[in-house]
């Protein structure tokens, strides 16, 4: 009988649910019709129609505490919201031995060298003679210089030697020695002449020269011998004489601040003095 009246029960408790929901600390009030039918369910063990069809009247009352009464609301049937199915997101499948490669760089334009000018030598440009207060008395090679004055033509004598020639210019009193044939070293010995002790025009160096040459005298051998206070002889640099001691008219422009002398020997020709060279231009 025990085991039957759980059966009604649970049976009872399948109604109701099925009428609507089973709330805690809610009154349900049993008619007699219902009460016969349990009783039949647990006598007999069959559900009556009474227990499968009937449809409870009663509102719910809702009490304070939890009573033994059960209490069958009317059934309010709200339709749930279908769920929707869970999509199936197929996410890409990676092979674990795939490696991703790097990407490749795109080439970058590199920037055209710029060319660089090749910086050439200025070609060097002769300066062109500039006017002069006073020109030169000749015209090539004309120098870059300007003369101290103009020409001067003065008295002056030459005498050639086997390895040079002497000059004397009377304005200025200035020697000349001219070392080589057509250019070598210059000495130049401006005057007076200052003889040496027991020095003499007249003195001879004791040996006659050989056929056809020539021992100077006056001034030119003072110096050939050496009888000048403070300069040398040039008997040994000079040789003897190759002709006499002989005088003409000589032409010199100087710029003395570049020891430059420029001078028309006796044959013609222009004589470059500069300082201790010469040269026959």
């Amino acid at each position: 009988m025990r085991a039957l009246r759980w059966i009604a029960i649970a049976l009872l408790g399948l109604w109701l649910t099925a009428c609507g929901t089973l709330e805690v600390g809610v009154e349900m009030s049993v008619t007699p019709d219902q009460a016969t039918a349990l009783a039949t369910v647990s006598t007999t063990g069959a559900v009556p129609p009474a227990l499968r069809s009937r449809t409870p009247t009663s509102s719910p009352t809702p009490t304070g505490t939890a009573t033994g009464t059960w209490t069958s609301p009317p059934p309010t049937l709200t339709p749930e919201p279908p769920t929707a199915a869970p999509t199936n997101t197929r996410r890409p499948a990676i092979r674990p031995t795939d490696t991703a490669a790097p990407p490749t760089p795109a080439p970058t334009a590199s920037e055209t060298p710029s060319l660089t000018p090749t910086i050439t030598g200025t070609p060097s440009v002769t300066p062109t003679p500039t006017a002069c207060a006073d020109a030169w008395f000749f015209t090539e090679p004309r120098p870059a210089v300007c003369p101290d004055g103009p020409a001067v033509t003065s008295n002056a004598a030459a005498q050639r030697f086997e390895r040079g020639r002497m000059l004397w210019v009377q304005t200025g009193d200035v020697y000349y020695v001219l070392l080589g044939s057509a250019s070598g070293a210059l000495r130049t010995v401006r005057g007076p002449l200052t003889l040496r002790e027991g020095g003499s025009p007249d003195n001879r160096v004791g040996t006659p020269p050989p056929p056809g040459l020539f021992e100077p005298v006056s001034g030119f051998g003072l110096l050939w011998r050496g009888e000048v206070a403070g300069v040398d002889g040039f008997r040994d640099a000079l040789g003897w004489a190759v002709e006499p001691e002989a005088g003409f008219q000589a032409t010199r422009q100087c710029r003395s601040e570049a020891a430059l002398c420029y001078l028309r020997g006796p044959d013609g020709g222009l004589l470059e003095l500069a300082d201790t060279t010469w040269e026959q231009r």
